[in-house]
């Protein structure tokens, strides 16, 4: 971070005094000294002695404040601690430097640290989930985009990413985060969280292999933590994409070194979540009974009532289905409909098997018309390759060739956004 250029401390002084809406007669009270000291430092026809700034600090309860070229690195050793603090979710701690930096905000002229400070609470607020002061920080900024330095314009990005993932913009994400990514071509440093997201939003999209490349690279950086929860979050993604992706082997290799992690880390969640991975690796190999065994044990994991809890239900369904056949009708799967009635994307993944298990004339249509087009659209993409193969089975038994052919050429299609590797197919 560069030094930037700082006023003589005259005009700190008097910046803070203003805004702080105290006279110099104020100020010189408070700070047990004379008027005619004050106006003589901020008029620069003197300099400010060291005991003599630090009782102004004291006295406007600015200690934080980099008023001078001295102090700046102790507040940007703060700036990089709140930074860390955010990225490893220590929400109190993240506030609490938050409170001690906010300080800059009564130097507007340091664009430098303010900008810092504006881009790193952009994105505290965004892991907080208050959306709306950090997108206007971020439109403030966008306005301002080709006068910031290379590693704010990173940071800006970054945020874009971060905030649009969070909303579920997911190509918007997808967009910003490749921007951000680009810039590491240039002198930025590439960053475990930024491949992670990168990753993330193309699991999203649905791009399972382009989603294994940057996590695969995000092990190889010098940051990387062994053996911590980064570690496990990008080991058992990359499980996940390679049972998507049909390489299996290599899929379980990942979860084989996530799941070590999460038992050292003694987390429930972790394990629940690594479970539904080895599930789905299982199921893709049509190892019903294994693929049930690691979705019952994931169950006994996970909170009742969560987003993953939900997850293993339907994965775990879905194999009894495809071990007993589409015809096959689970109790557990009129449970879980009444269940998620309150969440739509779970309601149509499970009414997407209800309509399988009990397929028809008329639950064929529902999937068809319904169902389908909404899973299309949220990019839960093997969820729609299984209902367009049973679909293509269905129409074909009809001896509906048309209806057929399409339902062929579509699954083809998801079959290759699967296995698609920066526009290259996976063989």
């Amino acid at each position: 971070m560069a030094t930037g250029t700082i006023p003589h401390i005259g005009v700190a002084i008097k910046t803070v005094r203003r805004a702080k809406k105290l006279s110099q007669e104020g100020l010189a009270q408070i700070a047990f000294t004379n008027r005619a000291v004050i106006g003589a430092i901020e008029q620069g026809k003197t300099d400010c002695p060291t005991e003599l700034l630090y009782a102004f600090k004291k006295a406007m309860d600015i200690e934080h404040l980099p008023m001078t070229p001295a102090e700046r690195p102790a507040y940007v050793e703060l700036l990089n601690k709140w930074y860390s603090a955010i990225s490893e979710r220590d929400n109190d701690g993240a506030k609490k430097l938050h409170k001690q930096l906010s300080v800059i905000k009564l130097l507007p002229y340091d664009t430098e640290l303010n900008s810092f400070f504006d881009m790193y609470e952009c994105r505290m607020q965004i892991l907080l989930n208050d959306f709306e002061p950090a997108a206007k920080t971020l439109n403030d900024y966008a306005r301002i985009l080709d006068t910031i330095d290379a590693i704010q314009r990173y940071h800006y990005y970054y945020n874009q990413g971060t905030l649009n993932l969070k909303q579920g913009f997911n190509e918007n994400a997808l967009d910003f985060y490749k921007k951000a990514y680009d810039m590491t071509a240039h002198g930025i440093e590439k960053s475990v969280a930024l491949n992670f997201n990168l990753a993330l939003t193309y699991e999203r999209l649905g791009f399972f292999a382009r989603s294994a490349t940057y996590l695969e690279e995000a092990l190889t950086l010098d940051t990387i933590e062994k053996g911590s929860v980064m570690e496990l979050l990008l080991c058992n993604l990359l499980g996940m994409n390679y049972a998507f992706t049909g390489v299996l082997q290599r899929a379980k290799f990942f979860l084989d070194k996530a799941y070590k992690i999460a038992v050292n880390n003694d987390s429930k969640e972790y394990l629940g979540m690594v479970c539904i991975n080895y599930g789905l690796l299982f199921r893709n190999a049509k190892k019903w009974n294994n693929a049930l065994e690691y979705l019952e044990q994931a169950l006994l994991y996970l909170e009742d009532g969560t987003e993953n809890f939900f997850k293993a239900n339907y994965n775990k369904i879905l194999c009894m289905i495809g071990r007993r056949g589409y015809h096959f009708y689970s109790g557990e799967l009129a449970n879980m409909i009444s269940r998620t009635k309150g969440n739509k994307d779970f309601t149509m993944l499970f009414a997407s098997l209800e309509y399988m298990a009990t397929l028809g004339s008329d639950s064929a249509k529902c999937l068809e018309k319904e169902v389908l087009p909404y899973l299309m659209e949220k990019n839960y993409v093997h969820a729609a390759l299984d209902c367009c193969t049973v679909l293509m089975e269905f129409y074909k038994k009809q001896k509906k060739g048309r209806k057929t052919k399409a339902f062929e050429m579509a699954t083809i299609g998801l079959t290759i956004q699967t296995k698609m590797h920066e526009g290259e197919v996976i063989v």
